[in-house]
């Protein structure tokens, strides 16, 4: 089965993006209280630290927000470099759109909207093949 994030205003994840950023880091703050999560966490503090800061600054993105998806970037950055640039494209996106305003915010839209439609059609036209034992 496929799947993918909606991108359009009304979409949770966009309309709400702020929200989602917010509950990220409180569900961060909650499984430093769990037993059974915070060892774990304590051991790999650095990488959790990281994508949660990168999850963060994808929602601020979403939202529209491009300044403060920049400051998770870079906080993302400190904690787990090679993490963090794996989301490049998207920190220079951010850094445009900051810079540029909603003309630069536009164009890249129209471009991933005709990008998405021709996955659809992809995806639509892709043969599916039965697997054996399903």
């Amino acid at each position: 089965m496929w799947a993918a994030a909606r991108q359009h205003e009304h979409a949770k994840n966009v309309a709400q993006a702020v929200r989602f950023s917010e509950e990220t880091q409180r569900l961060y703050e909650w499984a430093l209280t769990q037993p059974n999560l915070a060892p774990q966490i304590a051991c790999d503090r650095r990488k959790v630290l990281g994508g949660m800061l990168r999850l963060k600054a994808r929602y601020y993105l979403d939202g529209n927000e491009p300044a403060l998806a920049l400051q998770e970037y870079a906080r993302a950055l400190y904690y787990d470099p090679p993490y963090a640039l794996k989301h490049w494209h998207r920190m220079i996106y951010a850094l445009l759109v900051w810079m540029g305003g909603e003309r630069v915010r536009a164009m890249f839209d129209r471009l991933n909207r005709k990008r998405r439609k021709m996955i659809a059609k992809d995806l639509k036209d892709y043969p599916i093949s039965t697997t054996k034992g399903s």
